[in-house]
C-alpha cells in the first residue's frame, strides 16, 4: 500500500514538473522540433505542435497513471492533511 502511494505520488510530482512552465523548456522545446523535423520528415510549423503536444500530453498522462494508482489514496491523505490543518487553524483563533 505504502509504494504505491509513494509511486503514485513520484508520478504526480513528476506530471506537475513536466507540466509547469520553466527555463529548461528553452532548450526541451526546441530539441523535440529538431526531432519531430528529422526523423519525421515534417515541416517546422507542424513539428513545434508536435513536440509542445507531446511533452505536456506525456506530463498528463503522468498525472492521469498516478491517479489511476493511487488516486483514491492520494485524495484521502491529501483530505486528512487538509483537516488536520484547518483544526489546528480552528484551535489558534
Amino acid at each position: 500500500m505504502q509504494r504505491r502511494l509513494t509511486f503514485a505520488f513520484t508520478l504526480m510530482m513528476t506530471g506537475k514538473l513536466v507540466l509547469t512552465p520553466s527555463i529548461e523548456k528553452l532548450l526541451i522545446y526546441p530539441c523535440l522540433t529538431l526531432l519531430f523535423m528529422n526523423f519525421f520528415g515534417l515541416n517546422i510549423k507542424t513539428s513545434i505542435i508536435w513536440s509542445f503536444a507531446s511533452f505536456n500530453g506525456f506530463g498528463l498522462t503522468l498525472i492521469l497513471l498516478s491517479l489511476l494508482i493511487g488516486g483514491k489514496i492520494l485524495v484521502l491523505d491529501l483530505n486528512s492533511q487538509l483537516s488536520q490543518c484547518a483544526r489546528r487553524a480552528v484551535k489558534r483563533l
